[in-house]
């Protein structure tokens, strides 16, 4: 019995050390209710605020602040939380509500290595959008299926001289939602980041949207293995005792 509890206990150890955790510490300002209580319900730590000097402490960084334009401060905090690895989503707005909020938007984009995005027409209210083959690779699935996407009056970008990829297309070239997966952000190798142009989906199938923008920003990052030094003693006591009672 005892042996079988020894080998049992070893094989619950290794198995937490193969499983990272998948918890992060997010830090949102903006319009944070709905999109919060998704996250947190999931088991992510969400702390709210206003803009901060330096995020580096945070897993996550979620700027919902759809109507306020980035400042020159906001573009230098975000800069250097994405060259140390950090992991962003950034929300617009359609072009009638905040136009201004979308081209602060662009500019910081273009001044973080992103690339250069062109804006396009307001795209009809309630129109549909189709995951692009990156996108459904990337974001789809991970971990809710979402099928086609309905956005509500939101803006649309091209990305054709941008680093990243569309996630939703309404035509070829043109959507709402574009990503920047590891490697596509020159000098920043190790982060990822997400830009919607349109803050109402946290509304609307908010739980699954944000549960599949949480994964996607945190797949990839570095597994947090779980403090091991008592547990792994216990198992080497009992070891012990299974070895002394067959002898």
């Amino acid at each position: 019995m005892l042996k079988k509890l020894c080998y049992g206990t070893f094989l619950l150890f290794f198995l937490s050390l193969l499983q990272p955790l998948q918890a992060d510490t997010i830090y949102m300002m903006g319009t944070t209710g709905t999109a919060q209580s998704h996250l947190t319900s999931v088991g992510h730590t969400v702390s709210t605020g206003g803009t901060l000097s330096d995020y580096s402490s945070f897993d996550q960084v979620w700027d919902l602040r759809h109507s306020t334009n980035l400042t020159a401060a906001d573009n230098t905090a975000f800069d250097t939380y994405l060259a140390q690895g950090g992991r962003m989503y950034l929300t617009g707005e359609h072009e009638s509500f905040d136009g201004s909020r979308n081209n602060t938007l662009l500019s910081f984009l273009s001044s973080t290595g992103a690339g250069t995005l062109s804006l396009v027409q307001q795209l009809a209210t309630q129109h549909p959008e189709n995951f692009t083959a990156q996108g459904q690779a990337l974001l789809n699935n991970n971990p809710n299926t979402l099928g086609q996407v309905n956005y509500n009056a939101s803006r649309g970008v091209s990305v054709s001289q941008g680093n990243g990829f569309l996630v939703t297309e309404n035509s070829p070239g043109i959507g709402s939602m574009v990503a920047w997966d590891f490697g596509d952000i020159a000098g920043k190798s190790s982060t990822r980041m997400i830009v919607g142009f349109d803050i109402n989906m946290f509304d609307s199938s908010g739980q699954v949207w944000t549960e599949n923008l949480a994964s996607f920003l945190s797949s990839g990052a570095t597994p947090v293995v779980p403090e091991v030094n008592s547990f792994f003693l216990f198992v080497l006591g009992l070891f012990g005792l299974t070895f002394r009672r067959v002898k």
